[in-house]
């Protein structure tokens, strides 16, 4: 999803699985969480390590820096099908279960199927207890960890999901329940979009979503990846190295944020201030200006036409910079009619249209007779930003 721009692929010390007493979801819920510690486990493998098996894995495209020694990690080792095998007690019983990732499944299908589970014994043929598919495509893309909490194990499925401007995000943590069915230690989502009718920009809660990432990030932190597909790119860990992503490209890697970081608060600040404009209207303007596109200045009794490569508009895109631009998400059109229309009449692309307003201190962008939003629907774009009196007032000099 969420705080690109871009991403910076981390990877940190991450947390130990073994074996732990069983513990209720409440006082899961309740507990502090612990550093990831080596605790000297060992659980006996089947299957020797091949010296090709990693070789035979499918490729990874996603390679994160290993900043861990394999050695504090919880047990791995390759499967006689050159699949990754992780061993955790995930249903809380005291013995480990046999984590198969399924990366044999994911390169004979070509990425398009695949199935991570979890066998209720260390040996191949223990019965399958839960199980979790996976594949490149969006319905199938996937992050599933392995987390440790005060000595107990369990699995860590994130999903930071965006769909036409919409975000998702959710993290949850559970164990296998005697049931076979998953039992919730720790849950947390945040919903917010980042177009709303005919706007752009961040609609939510940001307290919320900020609050989500700074805890997102601290479960990531201190988890094992098992296996992650999202974006449609693979990563997951092996025995040589074993690796924690604090990864979230749906929200990191678009247009909408520059800041490359996980703090929550930073990013819903900048992502406040990503509108149209900023996005996209400074950028199309500023082509226009070599270009020679014209441009009507329209006052309430008076037009005067220019073209884009004027002198006389060296002030007007000296105004139009973005820094002296702020987005008024909250701030309707004024209803009266404004004092200066500019009309952008772009020999290429949509014309953009710009209203503004002395009095209340504001310019209306609107555009004509469409736009293409994030999700490649067509759409108008009106929407209210700061503008100076004294901004308007230079504007209304411009022409006799």
């Amino acid at each position: 999803m969420i705080w690109s721009p871009i991403v910076t692929i981390l990877a940190v010390t991450v947390l130990l699985c073994g074996c732990g007493g069983t513990i209720s979801p409440t006082a899961a819920s309740s507990m502090a969480r612990e550093p990831a510690l080596p605790e000297g486990m060992e659980y006996l493998s089947e299957a020797p390590a091949p010296e090709t098996a990693s070789e035979s894995l499918p490729e990874i495209t996603v390679k994160p820096e290993l900043l861990t020694d394999a050695g504090t990690l919880c047990p791995m080792e390759y499967g006689t099908d050159a699949d990754v095998i992780f061993f955790a007690d995930l249903d809380h019983d005291g013995e480990p279960e046999r984590i198969t990732a399924g990366l044999a499944d994911f390169q004979a299908s070509g990425g398009q199927y695949a199935s991570l589970k979890v066998l209720a014994g260390e040996s191949a043929d223990s019965p399958v207890i839960w199980e979790h598919d996976y594949s490149v495509a969006h319905a199938g893309w996937t992050m599933l960890y392995l987390y440790r909490e005060n000595g107990a194990d369990y699995l860590m499925e994130y999903s930071p999901y965006m769909n036409q401007g919409y975000g998702a995000y959710s993290i949850r943590i559970f164990y296998i329940g005697p049931d076979k069915k998953t039992v919730e230690a720790h849950s947390h989502t945040a919903d917010f979009a980042l177009q709303q009718e005919d706007r752009t920009g961040f609609f939510g809660d940001p307290d919320a979503l900020a609050a989500f990432m700074d805890t997102a990030e601290g479960y990531i932190k201190s988890s094992l990846l098992l296996v992650s597909t999202d974006q449609g790119r693979l990563a997951y860990s092996t025995p040589e190295r074993p690796v924690t992503l604090d990864h979230d490209d749906s929200f990191f890697t678009d247009s909408w944020n520059v800041t490359g970081k996980w703090n929550g608060r930073e990013t819903i600040e900048y992502m406040s201030q990503k509108n149209w404009m900023a996005a996209e209207g400074i950028p199309l303007l500023c082509i226009s200006r070599p270009s020679g596109d014209t441009v009507e200045v329209q006052f309430k009794n008076r037009n005067h036409f220019y073209t884009t490569s004027n002198p006389v508009m060296d002030q007007l895109f000296a105004d139009m910079t973005g820094r002296n631009w702020t987005f008024l998400p909250d701030r309707e059109p004024p209803p009266d009619p404004p004092d200066a229309v500019l009309s952008v009449y772009r020999k290429e692309g949509m014309d953009v249209f710009i209203s503004c307003y002395q009095k209340e201190e504001t310019a209306v962008i609107w555009t004509a007779p469409f736009v293409y939003n994030i999700a490649n629907d067509m759409r108008s774009i009106n929407e209210c930003y700061y503008m100076s009196a004294s901004a308007v007032e230079r504007l209304l000099s411009w022409a006799p």
